[in-house]
This record gives C-alpha cells, structure tokens and sequence, in this order.
C-alpha cells in the first residue's frame, strides 16, 4: 500500500492573504504580524526580557518556531558582528541562523529575523554590541529526543559554535562527564541490545525460575523484575553493576544520575565545578516530559536566564519516568517566573479545536486555558464510525482511494500489530506516542482496544492527554473507529464514552466514505 501519510509542521502563522474562507470563527488580535510573520504571543516570548520564562504552548500553535527564533536573537544579541561586511566566518554562521544567507543590510533589536529598510548613512558599520559573557557560552537549548536536536540543528544551522549547543538531557550529561571527569575518556554509554547479549548467558543459568518471559521485557522493568524473580534479580543485576564498573559502562540512568552528584558537590575540588553558571541562557523544550532529577539539576546549573517550554496537555511519558507536576509547579521551583501562553492553533480547523478544548476537561491537575483556532473552515470535522475488530483490512483498502494525508493511530503496539497485519504499513499506521510532533490532514483513531482507562486518578489523567494528542494531530479531520459493544473492555468503554462519544459526530461507513472522498 502507497502510504499517504507526510510529517508536516504548522509552527508558523499562515500568509494573511492565503486563509480559508468559511463559516469559522477566527481570533484576528492574535493574528500574524505582518512585518515579522510572527503572532503577537510568539513576538511577546521572544521580545521579554524577563530572566525566567515558562511558555505554555497549546498544540499547534507553533512552539517550535517560537523556541528557534528565540535562540536566534539570543545568539545574535551576543555575538559583535558588523552586520554590512561580514567580516567573519563566524558571522556567516549567525546570519545563516537567521534565515538570511546571501548577507544582510541591517537588522533590528526587536527581532532577528525581521529586516529594515537600508541603513542609515551615520550608522557607524550597524553594530550590535556583544553581551559581556564573562566564562559563559551564550545558549544550551535540551529538547526531548534526538530527532528534536537534530531538528533544531538545522533550523538553527548551527553545524559547530562556540556560542551554543544542542543536547538531550542525557546526551548533555555525557558530554560533560566525557570533558570534565576524571574518568570520563574512559566511559561510554551502552545500549539495550548490547546489554541484553551481555547478560544474555545469565538469564540462562535463571531460566528455570525466570519462565517464558522475554529477557528484554524484564530489563524495561526492573522493579517488577524484582518483585516477582527476587533472586535471579538480585544475582544478575549485581553482576551488571559490577561489569560496568570493570568495563567504564554507563546507562542513561547513570549519566543524570553522575551529574548531579557532581553538581551537588561542586566546590573547586568537584570535577563539575567549572559546569554551574557556564551557560548565559537554557532553553528547555517539551519541559512537561521531564521529571523531577531533571528539574534538580536546572537549578544546580545556575543559568542566569532559563526558558521552559511545553504543555500540561500533552504530557504523555509518564512509563519511563517523566511526571507534568514540575511544569505545573515551575513557579513554585522558580519565583519570579514571567508565563506566556501560545494559544492560537494554527494547524486545525475550529471543530478539532473545539473538540479539544472539551476533551481535555476530563484530566486533572493542568493549567486551565482555552485554544483558539486560527483557521477557519465549515463542515463536521470530528466524526465517528461504528465497526467491530476484524474489518481493518476492508477499512484499509477503502484509505488507498485517499487524496489526502492521513494516518491510523493506536493505543497500543499491539493493535498496530493487526493494522500491520491487515497491510498498513508503519508510515500510516503509528501509536498516538509515535505520533508526537506529527500532524496529518486526517487522523483516523483507533478505539477498538488496547486503552486502559486506569481506575487510578493520575493515570486516567494520563489517558485523557494520550487522547487529546491523538486528536490533536488531525488538521482536517478527525474520525473515532469504536465499537458498538464493549462487553468487559472497561477501559475501552471508559475512553469512548467519556471521550470521544461527546464530541464525535456519528456518521454511516457510507457517509464516512462521500466525507472523505466527497463522493
């Protein structure tokens, strides 16, 4: 099957010329600037002086725009460049972040990627003064996961600065336990699949009392491993521990976990001593997916400037380790913080905007806003359709027709496995987790099974967000696959009752087929 699907990104408003027209409604005061192409939330972000900033980004609303803009004028504002000649290699790098690569004219205080008109004649070569640093680089900027680094790297079109670098959290750690500890050339990070053929032998010598059970699913959760097998845990996880010792082996664990030893204790004897402080400005992306280790080690690092950015909406990660209160909390953690709020969708229609502004009452514990929607469209654009298991592959082969850009979303790994089965392919078919980032003309959800609906508060708060993700990669449209009878499927019932059977319009699989293809 030709998958369809495409990564598109809706982080910047659209040309004030080429909106849909429709029935709508659209938030005109937030609206683009038309001289920077910018709306007036992002340009209040990048123009605060404030130390301390925590911006709560809805979905869609163009967040990462806003974070490498950002870092753009930071960079710019530190960096003394004669901004006519460029006189340096260094420059060129600047102004390439910029956005600007064949040389600029001038360039305003108020925003680095906005152009005036021809410099003034006594303007002494357009100087912009360079920031007194002291020891410090000018930004670290720690997103979520590599594919985000790599995304910012380019964007930013830093391939190498002395003023700037991009890193995951563990990635950082590494590399400052690689440049300043005493042991750290020695030290390299191993990875799953090598740990597992390690220990592989041992799992033998514990099969009898181990089972079945795949090695690698008692690895990914180590507590349980423990509880349940207390002396084949215990025997082999001493044997890793000492292993690592011998061979100069860390974990991610072990990387935030050495760091923050280090920060804790970082008087001039500490190897980390020279790490506090030697960042001007951290910008930290996707803050609602950190946890409290990391939260710790922000305020060990002593940035004169921190900007946090993220969602409460969107907290999803909570299975390996990550918890949304130190997003709610930040002012608590960091008094004096100035908070702005992204609230414009840029990227759906009004009814998958309205939808989630519903949606997500049902979730607890979160920063009470509203989003509005930036487009604007007429029609019914969060449907539903009642099938049953086992009808996957006839829905698949109706898809193929499909012009637009779409994808199926899951719960679980293990319906996409029958999606898979049915010939989707993992371009079009991915779990809502996968899906983060991601936006698609149209998002079909599965609700057939795989949701736990979890009967423990924080976890059903979870569950409500994993849904608003889902429904919040859909541009166009939006359509629930549920059944008409759940039987014992509590968790099921619970999310499409709850859920989406308030918000979802229900229509026929005939009338699903003329809405999609306009028949």
């Amino acid at each position: 099957m030709k998958s369809v699907s495409r990564n598109i990104r809706s982080d910047s408003p659209p040309n004030p010329g080429s909106q849909e027209k429709g029935s709508g409604t659209e938030i005109q005061s937030h609206g683009p600037d038309p001289v920077s192409g910018l709306s007036k939330e992002q340009r209040e972000v990048i123009e605060s002086r404030a130390n301390i900033r925590q911006i709560i980004a809805a979905a869609g609303s163009g967040k990462t725009r806003t974070v490498i803009e950002l870092a753009r004028r930071l960079l710019l504002e530190a960096q003394y460049c004669d901004v006519q000649t460029e006189r340096s290699p260094r420059n060129k790098e600047l102004w390439c972040a910029s956005g600007r690569v064949e040389g600029p004219q001038s360039i305003r205080k108020d925003g680095p990627s906005v152009q005036d008109p021809a410099p003034g004649p006594t303007a002494p070569g357009n100087v912009i003064p360079k920031v007194d640093q002291g020891h410090s680089r000018t930004l670290l900027l720690l997103t979520f996961s590599r594919k985000a680094c790599q995304e910012m790297l380019d964007r930013l079109c830093l391939k190498k600065s002395d003023l700037a670098e991009v890193h995951t959290f563990h990635g950082f750690c590494y590399q400052m336990i690689r440049r300043y500890h005493p042991e750290g050339q020695r030290l390299r990070v191993v990875e799953d699949e090598e740990k597992l053929n390690i220990l592989r032998p041992l799992f033998y010598r514990h099969r009898l009392e181990i089972g079945g059970i795949p090695y690698s699913l008692l690895l990914a959760h180590p507590n349980r491993f423990r509880g349940e097998f207390p002396n084949a845990a215990f025997r082999i996880f001493r044997y890793w521990e000492q292993y690592k010792n011998r061979h100069g082996l860390l974990e991610y664990s072990d990387l935030i976990r050495i760091m923050l030893r280090g920060l804790r204790s970082a008087d001039d004897a500490s190897w980390a001593h020279p790490i506090p402080g030697s960042f001007a400005t951290i910008i930290v992306d996707e803050f609602q997916d950190t946890d409290d280790f990391q939260l710790e080690f922000l305020k060990l690092m002593q940035s004169r400037n921190l900007v946090v950015v993220g969602d409460d909406w969107q907290g999803i990660y909570s299975f390996r380790g990550a918890n949304i209160r130190p997003f709610l909390d930040f002012k608590k953690h960091f008094p004096g913080t100035q908070k702005h709020f992204l609230s414009i969708n840029f990227r759906s229609v009004p009814g998958i905007v309205k939808a989630g502004n519903r949606l997500i009452r049902a979730s607890g514990g979160q920063i009470r806003k509203k989003v509005h929607p930036h487009r604007s469209a007429s029609g019914e654009s969060v449907l539903s359709v009642t099938t049953e298991g086992g009808n996957e592959q006839r829905f698949l082969q109706m898809m193929q027709q499909c012009r637009l850009s779409w994808t199926i979303l899951c719960r679980s790994n293990y319906r996409k496995s029958i999606w898979l089965e049915a010939g989707a392919n993992d371009e079009n078919c991915l779990t809502i987790h996968r899906s983060k980032g991601l936006e698609f003309q149209l998002v079909i959800l599965d609700v057939l099974g795989g949701w736990s609906g979890a009967a423990d508060p924080e976890a059903r708060d979870e569950e409500v967000r994993i849904a608003y993700v889902a429904l919040t990669r859909a541009m166009d449209l939006f359509i629930a696959l549920h059944r008409k009878d759940y039987g014992s499927r509590a968790g099921d019932a619970w999310v499409w009752n709850q859920l989406f059977h308030p918000i979802c319009k229900r229509v026929s699989p005939e009338n699903l087929e003329e809405r999609i293809f306009g028949k």
